[in-house]
């Protein structure tokens, strides 16, 4: 494996280098995409890069990794707080 780039950016965003995610997810033993936006930001804003942030938890956190994605705000809203039409 080479090492990571400064120069490659994971999140556009947010504009992550690759370097960065890496070496947050290896010196904070990051296993989540929560964790890793909340280190490095990365995955914080139009959640595009999502993917490639689970790609690179499993392949440097392996099984450990859980790269599922954060349930939308709204999804998460109890209906009894609709608003009303």
């Amino acid at each position: 494996m080479s090492p990571p780039s400064d120069s490659k950016i994971v999140c556009e965003c947010l504009q992550v280098t690759e370097a960065q995610l890496v070496k947050a997810i290896k010196t904070r033993d990051l296993r989540d995409l929560n964790g890793v936006a909340a280190h490095t930001l990365a995955g914080d804003g139009c959640t595009s890069c999502h993917p490639l942030l689970g790609a690179y938890l499993r392949k440097l956190r392996g099984e450990a990794a859980t790269c599922r994605l954060p349930r939308p705000a709204a999804a998460q809203r109890d209906s009894s707080q609709a608003l009303p039409l």
